[in-house]
């Protein structure tokens, strides 16, 4: 297996910077084909744009089963025991993925009562939402299978193989929900059958080319005992705790927003704006920790773990260089980039105060979330979950404190920059002087 050259810092940084792009470029084509049908489909009624709010728990579930499966694959694909072919593991993971997907269905199903009144679903909707959710759990057997086996491209480097594949699943996505919507009126339900059908179509394909082509040669039984049993094992240990630490985000920024419902409609709106343009934003820290993170399990598959340090050095560092950047734009550029995406002023006004006070400490959380998806894809997803649990217990212990005196979003807003600043702080005087935390064993 090649690796970069140990001592070359240019060549790492490039090596990093070659699948880092393909790989924000393909997370960014699907945020945007999401955006697209959410407009699509909430034109059609305005009821759809509230359900498809409500959906958002739920969907956040679904990611955190997406990202749980990639980091498993990215930690296990290049360090599979002698018994098990990559075909069989990858046959394996995609099961249990199909299990995993049938038993959330029947359990919401199950505790559909408590689950719609819990979130506000109006009883004439109801049924329809119901439905909803479990056509979407279905379409996501599907569409997690193609991630999977996106995720293998990504362990093998081919990157910008998989980002043509994603772009044609993106594009197919758009193009059936626009069909399925407005010909053959389907309402909500067009999103579903538009994860499926051009995930199944491009997930095929994608896995003709891995492995009939490249890998076809002695990888089958399709699955044993052996493979079922490892791949059990490493999702429990590699992809449960990045499953918890999405959850935790997700529980984080729900707090978040409890506390700004108490500063009235525009707070909660305007973060709202802000928090969607901060996730554009932090797409690279996840893909150069990604991309990172895939040298790294090289380096460590081949038990050099000096080259790992290094390779976990130089994406930190990549990370920090890109930030300063990317802070300093959105500080200088939010009202200017705001005043195009809102047009109501008073939200737009909220929006920017956010950015103004928190844009500045993307100096640190760029560099932050990028050692967490390092951790996660390298199988110290535990370690990135307490940090994450961490972060976000702090945070809402000091927004409750203070919000209590000042009964003002820019507390809130001025809360979360003194907390990201005081993490990366506190971060870079451990890795100065306790580097076994951060690179482990």
């Amino acid at each position: 297996m090649k690796l970069f050259p140990r001592y070359d810092h240019n060549v790492a940084f490039i090596s990093i910077g070659r699948l880092a792009v393909p790989i924000a470029l393909a997370t960014a084509m699907n945020m945007v084909a999401a955006f697209i049908n959410f407009k699509m489909i909430g034109n059609l009624q305005p009821t759809h744009f509230y359900l498809l709010g409500l959906f958002n728990a739920i969907n956040y579930l679904i990611i955190a089963i997406y990202e749980a499966f990639r980091a498993t694959i990215l930690f296990c694909a290049i360090r599979l025991p002698p018994p098990i072919s990559l075909a069989t593991f990858i046959h394996t993971c995609i099961l249990l993925a199909t299990i995993i997907f049938i038993i959330l269905g029947i359990v919401i199903y199950l505790a559909k009562t408590p689950l719609l009144q819990f979130l506000h679903v109006p009883a004439p909707l109801q049924t329809f939402f119901l439905y909803y959710i479990v056509s979407m759990l279905g379409a996501s057997i599907v569409g997690c299978s193609a991630y999977i086996i996106f995720s293998v491209f990504y362990c093998l480097k081919q990157v910008t193989l998989s980002l043509f594949f994603i772009f044609l699943s993106a594009c197919a996505n758009i193009i059936f929900t626009y069909l399925f919507a407005y010909y053959f009126h389907w309402g909500m339900y067009a999103i579903p059958a538009a994860i499926f059908m051009p995930a199944l179509i491009i997930s095929l394909l994608a896995y003709y080319h891995l492995f009939n082509k490249k890998y076809g040669n002695g990888q089958f039984p399709l699955l044993n005992l052996a493979a079922i049993y490892f791949a059990i094992r490493k999702i429990i240990t590699c992809g449960v705790p990045v499953f918890l630490s999405y959850l935790t985000i997700f529980m984080g920024v729900f707090i978040f927003n409890g506390f700004l419902a108490n500063m009235g409609v525009n707070a909660v709106a305007g973060y709202g704006v802000a928090h969607r343009l901060q996730t554009l934003l932090i797409l690279p820290a996840l893909a150069i920790g990604v991309a990172s993170a895939i040298y790294i399990n090289d380096c460590l598959a081949c038990a050099d773990v000096f080259a790992a340090k290094k390779m976990l050095r130089h994406g930190l560092l990549l990370s920090f260089v890109f930030y300063i950047v990317i802070a300093l734009l959105t500080f200088l550029m939010s009202e200017t980039i705001l005043s195009y995406l809102v047009s109501e002023a008073m939200v737009r006004r909220e929006a920017i105060n956010y950015l103004l006070i928190v844009s500045p400490t993307y100096v640190g959380v760029g560099p932050f979330i990028t050692y967490l998806s390092i951790t996660e894809q390298t199988g110290r997803g535990t370690w990135g979950w307490l940090l994450n649990m961490s972060y976000f217990l702090v945070a809402i212990a000091i927004i409750a404190f203070f919000v209590g005196k000042y009964q003002s979003s820019l507390t809130i807003y001025e809360c979360i920059a003194a907390v990201n600043m005081g993490f990366f702080l506190s971060g870079f005087l451990l890795f100065l002087h306790k580097k076994k935390l951060f690179y482990g064993e």
